[in-house]
């Protein structure tokens, strides 16, 4: 590693285990270029594409509005997350694939109720049970 002009010498972090560099020399210079170009990117939807608006409940002390994401990335990490584990234990293949299956069609439904309650209007949402939001 070479250390910025007029800094000391660069050490180098190095991983404990292994003692091995952590960064290489290109490191920096990449680092530097994502600096200069991250200031470009944009994303390409309007504000009201990216987000569904949920009005403020009828109880609620303030009037603000709840934001939820239109993305598919965040549900989906979220998914990949509670299900991480049937890889990592030595699970048969057979039944990884029916929890896999069944868990992706109960998440799935699941998400479509939740999307389904917030898009109510406040009143209609009020006469919902609250612990039945989430279980369709």
């Amino acid at each position: 590693m070479t250390a910025s002009e007029g800094q000391p010498p660069a050490q180098g972090r190095r991983d404990p285990k292994s003692n091995k560099p952590l960064f290489t020399e290109d490191t920096k210079d990449a680092i530097r270029n994502t600096k200069l170009n991250a200031g470009n990117i944009q994303d390409p939807l309007a504000l009201n594409e990216m987000y569904d608006e949920s009005e403020a409940g009828c109880g609620a002390k303030h009037s603000c509005p709840t934001f939820y994401s239109k993305r598919g990335d965040s549900l989906l990490e979220v998914w990949h997350l509670s299900c991480q584990h049937y890889g990592n234990i030595g699970m048969m293949e057979e039944v990884a694939n029916a929890l896999m299956l069944r868990g992706t069609a109960w998440h799935n439904v699941t998400v479509r109720h939740k999307r389904e309650i917030r898009s109510l209007p406040a009143r209609e949402r009020q006469n919902t049970l609250a612990r039945y939001h989430d279980v369709p």
